[in-house]
Formats: C-alpha cells, sequence, structure tokens
C-alpha cells in the first residue's frame, strides 16, 4: 500500500478542477494503490497502465488520448514526489 505524505488540509476555494480535465482525475483516482508497480524493497516505481487498464475497463471508463495523458503526468508527478520524499 502507497504511504502519501501528509498533506495540509485544502479549503474548497483553493482550487479549482476544470471541466477539461474531470476524466483524467475520474480516472486517476478510480485507480487508488491497486495498479501501481512497486520495487523489491517497496518504493513506487511507475503506474502499471495494462492493470489500470484492465481497471478502466471493468468500470466502463473510456480515456480520450487528453484524459490518458492527464493520468500519465499525474502518475509520474506523483511517483516522482514520492521518490523524493
Amino acid at each position: 500500500m502507497i504511504e502519501y505524505p501528509e498533506l495540509p488540509p485544502v479549503d474548497d476555494a483553493d482550487f479549482e478542477l476544470l471541466a477539461e480535465n474531470q476524466a483524467a482525475v475520474k480516472a486517476f483516482f478510480v485507480l487508488d494503490d491497486s495498479a501501481w508497480q512497486f520495487s523489491s524493497m517497496g518504493e513506487i516505481i511507475c503506474l502499471d497502465y495494462l492493470a489500470a487498464d484492465v481497471i478502466w475497463r471493468r468500470l466502463s471508463l473510456e480515456l480520450d488520448s487528453d484524459a490518458f495523458a492527464g493520468v500519465m503526468l499525474f502518475s509520474k508527478t506523483i511517483a516522482n514526489l514520492l521518490r523524493n520524499d
């Protein structure tokens, strides 16, 4: 299971989710920690896109190329942040 860093509480007014990003955000967050690849030492490596695709298909989520690019950006950013923590 991924150990997420402690984050300060976010006030609802602190950010806005743009409509064009909603599909990517939803697709990313339905994965939780079930589609990540980990090293033998338990460190996060990257998102397993084949596993993610199975989850998305089972949930009937269809991602266009922009939403998939957004998921890739989220996953790479989070993996880098967790590795550098």
